[in-house]
């Protein structure tokens, strides 16, 4: 084409030469986008441009679009390394980069830095940490020293690794210590091989020195504690010992008041009911007054009532049958005054039992059979005593009306109910045991107790 008369046309200022021919290529990037022409004009020997001279001006601008996306990919590399260095100086903590996987050479943010007392002009490597370190003097994790290749941000660019949630202690040279806690990444080469790593850290001093003196006032308190507990412990087991010596002597005057009163008191009323009964016959013959008769009666009356008691006392049976058989006829009693069934189911030998924990699970025993007289309104009550391996364990239950015992414990008219729970609670804590009373409306009763050691040895 000519463009001699009309220069313009040819995207030439004014006042160009004229043109007498032009072949232009594109530039074309393959990885960074680049544009423009590579324009030639005019051949030396006034010819028309050939396609061998296409070829070649597109190997010239092949290699323009080169030059061009590597001097793009310089400053692009100089902008991103002037953004890390920003980053380096703003970011709060420790910024660690290592660019080996030996960490020969890392840099850092400031704080990173200032870790370490050194200037950013110089780097962080290993070889030169030690000389312009004077500081510092070991790093510490789990309460022991670090070496080098335990280093958070060396073993990450080693073995290309992740290392999260690492707490590290800084011991410096004049006693004085800093905690840090973070991470560290590996880097990878285009094959896929650790070249280095970046570890972020966080001073974490002031939130362990408070977690130190927490837990130091936590343990201080704990050993406060423990000593006022034990203390406290000490106290109930001395007012335990004595509660159980107080209920040893009470059943022990029970035991021998009912001696007293079967063997003088009801002895003396039968001597008195066989002397009576002669005179009576020998005066008045088969036709006693009135008032000898009642006094027989009354004499006759005393008699049983000092049997009721002294066996209330201490029950004979106890002695001369056992447990079980002395349980029994307790509920026997309990059933014919109440109207209701009992069942009974006995698993014992008496005689291996703790003479204390025997007293206890009996006294128990009557006091769950006069509560289902006057309080259940049962239809039946289940009464079980069996032994488990050393422990015995008893278990009562009626199908009775049941009661609230929130309120029972909280109503004051009801003191005699809730001292007879209260008591068997006792009985059984103070001989080693432990005692459950389950009841609602409607519901029934259930007494459950145990005491593990109440075999003999």
């Amino acid at each position: 084409r000519e463009f001699a008369d009309r220069p313009k046309k040819a995207a030439m200022p004014d006042g160009h030469p004229p043109l007498r021919g032009l072949l232009s290529v594109r530039l074309v990037g393959d990885h960074i986008p680049v544009s423009g022409l590579v324009l030639v004009s005019d051949k030396l020997d006034g010819g028309e441009f050939t396609e061998t001279d296409e070829a070649v001006l597109a190997q010239l601008a092949a290699m323009a679009s080169l030059g061009l996306q590597q001097i793009q990919a310089t400053i692009l590399a100089e902008r991103r390394a002037d953004e890390l260095r920003g980053i380096l100086r703003s970011v709060p903590g420790a910024v660690f980069v290592a660019h080996d996987a030996r960490c020969r050479e890392v840099t850092g943010s400031l704080g990173a830095y200032e870790i370490f007392g050194l200037s950013p002009e110089n780097h962080i490597g290993a070889g030169v940490r030690q000389k312009l370190c004077p500081r510092l003097i070991r790093l510490k994790h789990g309460g022991r020293d670090l070496s080098p290749r335990e280093m958070p941000i060396r073993k990450a660019a080693e073995e290309g690794i992740e290392i999260r949630n690492y707490e590290m202690e800084v011991v410096y040279r004049d006693g004085t210590s800093r905690w840090l806690y973070g991470s560290a990444v590996p880097l990878f080469d285009e094959k896929g091989k650790p070249r280095g790593s970046v570890g972020a850290f966080v001073d974490i001093t002031e939130r362990k020195r408070f977690s130190q003196e927490l837990e130091q006032r936590v343990a201080k308190r704990t050993a406060q504690v423990e000593e006022a507990y034990a203390k406290l412990a000490k106290k109930e087991a001395e007012v335990r010992m004595i509660s159980r010596k107080v209920l040893e002597a009470a059943e022990h005057e029970r035991k021998s008041v009912a001696r007293d009163l079967h063997d003088a008191l009801g002895s003396n009323l039968s001597a008195a009911k066989l002397y009576l009964e002669r005179g009576l016959q020998e005066t008045f013959g088969a036709n006693p007054p009135e008032w000898a008769t009642v006094a027989a009666e009354l004499v006759k009356d005393s008699i049983e009532d000092v049997r009721r008691i002294s066996s209330n006392l201490w029950p004979a049976a106890l002695d001369e049958l056992g447990l079980a058989a002395a349980i029994s006829t307790v509920l026997d009693k309990a059933a014919a005054a109440g109207g209701f069934s009992v069942e009974k189911h006995f698993d014992l030998a008496s005689e291996d039992l703790v003479p204390d924990i025997s007293m206890a699970v009996y006294r128990i025993a009557q006091e769950v059979a006069n509560n289902a007289v006057k309080h259940s309104k049962a239809s039946l009550l289940k009464f079980s005593l069996v032994r488990e391996g050393e422990g015995l364990r008893l278990s009562a239950s009626d199908d009775g009306q049941g009661f609230d015992l929130d309120e029972i414990r909280m109503r004051s008219r009801a003191e005699e109910k809730r001292l007879g729970l209260l008591g068997m609670t006792e009985r059984a804590r103070l001989t080693g045991g432990w005692l459950q009373v389950l009841s609602a409306p409607g519901q029934g009763t259930t007494v459950n107790a145990f005491w593990p050691r109440a075999m003999r040895w």
